[in-house]
């Protein structure tokens, strides 16, 4: 990133992998009644920034959430975070 050369971080694809995934368990936890926060717009909204402003691709991202190994209730969820995301960039 620019202005943070000497710093060590996760590419920005990695960061929105685990954004995704926790706005979907949030979401799931939420609708099985257990309680906690959708904690959801601000992380999709920062991953739309990131990938309008060039910093991620959509398609590099869709890949890495097909090959992480999420039970199938977290597969579902992180699909429609995934949907929200293109609606936006739509």
């Amino acid at each position: 990133m620019p202005g943070f050369e000497d710093g060590l971080a996760l590419e920005p694809v990695d960061m929105a992998v685990t954004k995704v995934a926790a706005t979907a368990r949030s979401r799931w936890t939420r609708r099985m009644g257990r309680g906690g926060v959708d904690r959801g717009m601000k992380d999709i909204r920062t991953i739309v920034s990131l990938i309008r402003g060039g910093r991620m691709d959509l398609a590099v991202l869709q890949k890495r959430l097909h090959g992480m190994d999420y039970e199938p209730a977290l597969i579902v969820e992180c699909a429609q975070v995934m949907r929200e995301i293109e609606a936006l960039l739509a």
